[in-house]
């Protein structure tokens, strides 16, 4: 309990721990004043019941004589006006409490969401081959907001409860200090029975309600990204019955929390009936009159109106703290990581590396040793490249040969295990640091489209007021996908639909090489850049890319003939090595194993046209 108590304050950073604490001093204030309100109330009562000795209480006759007042009731007139304004003032407190406890919630779980979601864009490439984006969803949604809300903020809530409690405790055995006494034993056992028996199913559903959270997301993305196969092959059922199991299993958690926060009233409720009317029954036994335990029921009536919510939001407090540490958990360590990093940033005092805006010379990857964690056999095993400026560079080979290993290695995006890589001489910063941002351009298989306009998806991540639309244009022409845009009647307003629905395999491929020729990086990156293209429109962006040789260093991941065959120089990849390289001609003639790949892709490739 305590490592989570600490991990909680560890979620706030010093100035949101003073912030903290004067939310908890706060609270403690409209504590004291609610319980001294009640205090109030009863000697209050007290002494309207008994007007000509005031109750018998020495601070009322004291008060009575230093303000002078002959008459009585004009002295309890201004009594009742300060009663009401103690009342009052504790409800402007308790205002002011849930204002600054809203707001701390608000800054602190954006903040905390904000370093999770820039630390894992920021941790390297390789971590996210093995982590499950439903997983970071999680943790930057749902997982931040349970741990913020439920966990230090609880703490908060915990503890003014408690104080809150005993405030009232204290002030009700001032009265009645063993009916007083008995209550709070009483309900004492109860919530210690109650809480043997839910803390550590409060903790299962938790994990069990986490990992309903992240089967969701799942279902929804992978539905999402999968619907026209989904659709094609009439297997809607089964993707409805696992996202129906998933909620289900949601609810019936949800269902079950909720009971385990009611019941604890439910009981505290019972308890104070039995106690109220089993007092009001003793009373009537001995022979008290009812005049005699009006005040003293007023305490207790008003005391369990105040004291029981607050037992009641201590319970509550701690099963949604328990309910949700595995939530805490399941970010802590990412949070700390990131968290770290970040102040180091900040606090190095370093000014950034200058970024490189052409490339002079050549690239080289010498003798680079790369191996995936849990396999055997390393994906890149001495490796050898040079890449020459302003030249048109292949990469081929079968599927699994180490082509798209080595342009991630090339990209900075996996760091190898042996060997280094070297631009003009100097060797490649890891990519994500200011020095190499926006040197490499790459253009995937399947570029991601956002549901946004053409000129955002163009000009990708950058702000709306920075892009230059005859840069656009400018791009879009390089692509082959001027004609089209130029004939659309929002032009570069117009939406792309999401994941780029509106727009064809083909177009949607060409926007990924405009987004590159907007950035205007010396270097770009090509992984099958006519994959998805018809004849005519491969063509078109064959061409596009000959006119950049020259301008542009190009490295182009193929597996079509026309990616490659007019590259200045082609590296054949087998079994993680270079197996040969040279001109499209001097491969075929020289090495069997590419000359077998170009008359399958021949053949693919008539099949195609046909």
């Amino acid at each position: 309990m305590l490592n989570h108590i600490k991990g909680s304050l560890a979620l706030a950073n010093e100035r949101e721990k003073f912030l903290l604490l004067v939310l908890f001093v706060v609270n403690l204030a409209g504590a004291i004043l609610e319980a001294g309100g009640v205090g109030l109330v009863y000697v209050f009562l007290k002494a309207v019941l008994e007007p000509e000795t005031l109750g018998g209480l020495e601070l009322f006759q004291k008060l009575h004589g230093w303000m002078a007042i002959e008459e009585r009731h004009v002295f309890f007139a201004v009594m009742t006006l300060f009663v009401m304004a103690v009342f009052l003032v504790r409800i402007a407190i308790q205002f002011v409490g849930t204002w600054m406890t809203l707001w701390m919630r608000k800054k602190l779980q954006t903040r905390v969401a904000g370093v999770l979601f820039s630390g894992y864009m920021r941790v390297p490439y390789v971590r996210h081959l093995s982590s499950k984006s439903s997983q970071l969803m999680n943790n930057v949604t749902a997982n931040a907001g349970a741990a913020v809300a439920q966990c230090t903020m609880g703490l908060v809530e915990i503890g003014s409860s408690v104080i809150l409690a005993a405030v009232f405790v204290v002030t009700l055995l001032a009265v009645k200090p063993i009916e007083t006494l008995v209550a709070v034993i009483v309900i004492a056992a109860l919530a210690i029975i109650y809480w043997h028996v839910m803390h550590e199913r409060l903790v299962l559903w938790g994990r069990r309600m986490m990992r309903a959270n992240e089967g969701v997301y799942a279902a929804v993305g992978e539905t999402a990204a999968a619907i026209k196969t989904i659709k094609v092959n009439g297997v809607e059922k089964a993707f409805e019955e696992r996202f129906g199991a998933l909620v289900e299993e949601q609810m019936s958690l949800t269902i079950k929390n909720g009971l385990a926060q009611q019941t604890p009233r439910l009981i505290l409720e019972s308890v104070i009936v039995v106690g109220v009317f089993g007092t009001m029954f003793s009373v009537f036994v001995v022979g008290e009159t009812v005049q005699s335990i009006i005040p003293t029921m007023a305490l207790f009536g008003i005391a369990a109106l105040r004291m029981a919510p607050a037992f009641v939001r201590i319970i509550a407090a701690l099963q949604l703290y328990r309910n949700s540490t595995p939530c805490l958990e399941a970010i802590l360590p990412d949070y700390r990581e990131f968290e770290t990093e970040h102040r180091k940033s900040l606090d190095d005092g370093k000014p950034p590396p200058t970024r490189r805006l052409a490339l002079e010379r050549s690239i080289t990857l010498e003798n680079v040793v790369f191996r995936y964690a849990g396999t055997d056999s390393p994906a890149l095993n001495g490796v050898d490249i040079e890449i020459s400026s302003g030249h048109l560079v292949g990469f081929a080979g079968s599927s699994g040969s180490g082509k798209s290993t080595t342009v991630d290695v090339l990209l900075g995006l996996l760091e190898p295990a042996g060997g280094r890589v070297l631009i003009d001489g100097e060797p490649r910063m890891p990519a994500g640091k200011p020095g190499q941002a926006g040197f490499f351009a790459y253009v995937p298989q399947e570029p991601l489209i956002l549901d946004d306009t053409i000129r955002s998806n163009v000009a990708f991540g950058m702000k709306p007021e920075s892009i230059d639309d005859d840069k656009v244009y400018d791009a879009l022409k390089g692509a082959a996908l001027y004609d089209k845009v130029i004939g659309l009647p929002g032009r570069l307003n117009s939406t792309m639909g999401e994941r780029g629905n509106a727009f064809s395999g083909g177009e949607r491929q060409r926007l990924g090489i405009a987004r590159a020729l907007y950035l205007d990086a010396p270097v770009i990156i090509l992984d099958e850049p006519t994959a998805s293209l018809d004849a005519t429109t491969e063509h078109e962006v064959t061409e596009a890319i000959q006119k950049l040789r020259g301008s542009k260093t190009i490295v182009v991941i193929a597996h079509r003939l026309s990616s490659i065959f007019h590259c200045d120089t082609i590296y054949f990849f087998e079994d993680g090595k270079v197996a040969g390289q040279g001109s499209f001609n001097e491969l075929t003639s020289d090495l069997p194993a590419f000359r077998k790949m170009v008359e399958h892709l021949r053949c693919g490739d008539a099949v195609a046209v046909q």
